[in-house]
């Protein structure tokens, strides 16, 4: 495992800056987008992260049959429309100053909300216009979810995706229902959690 495939693994949410790098901690590197966390030996070129969430826990806590299989068949990936842009990839602009809120706190009393002036309380810029929507990079499209039985639990198989061409990858069920379930490969291990079905 390299660091460019480790990052492959790392948040790509904005507001999770913590997870956006694989760290290190202890012996061991990791990832994680908040629905796969992956394990290797620690990497040189990754350093510590004292925001990172601490994650040996997780391991130690996620019991497992020990019985491992391969992934199984993967359907082919479906699009759908975007939920967000409703399939046109473009969202009204939101006021710069609210940020689309229609108010703005109140800078004498600090206490209270005013209406935005800038917008008068729409949360509109004065000029109608739209940008690409964040949801879907602007395509219109998001992945359909699809459940994808493993054991007694279902994973949404676009994580199964992330990881089926690790190198030797063998993936358990986990024991206790919507606890997260064990995959290993040659070079590491990891986490990977259940949807509701």
């Amino acid at each position: 495992m390299n660091l460019e495939t480790l990052k492959q693994f790392c948040s790509r949410d904005t507001t999770r800056t913590q997870i956006q790098q694989p760290w290190s901690m202890d012996g061991h590197s990791f990832a994680t987008d908040g629905h796969i966390l992956m394990r290797v030996p620690r990497l040189d070129q990754v350093a510590e992260n004292r925001d990172a969430p601490e994650t040996g826990h997780l391991f130690a806590n996620s019991p497992h049959t020990g019985n491992f299989l391969p992934i199984p068949d993967l359907p082919e990936p479906q699009d759908g429309p975007c939920p967000e842009c409703k399939g046109s990839g473009k969202v009204p602009a939101r006021c710069q100053k609210c940020d689309g809120e229609g108010t703005i706190l109140c800078p004498q009393c600090e206490d209270g909300q005013l209406e935005c002036d800038e917008c008068d309380g729409t949360g509109l810029p004065e000029e109608e216009s739209e940008v690409p929507c964040e949801d879907c990079d602007g395509s219109g499209k998001r992945p359909v979810l699809q459940r994808v039985a493993v054991g007694n639990q279902t994973v949404d198989a676009k994580f199964l995706r992330l990881i089926e061409d690790l190198p030797n990858v063998r993936i358990t069920n986990s024991q206790k229902e919507l606890s997260a379930l064990t995959f290993v490969f040659d070079g590491g291990d990891g986490l990977i959690m259940p949807i509701r079905t």
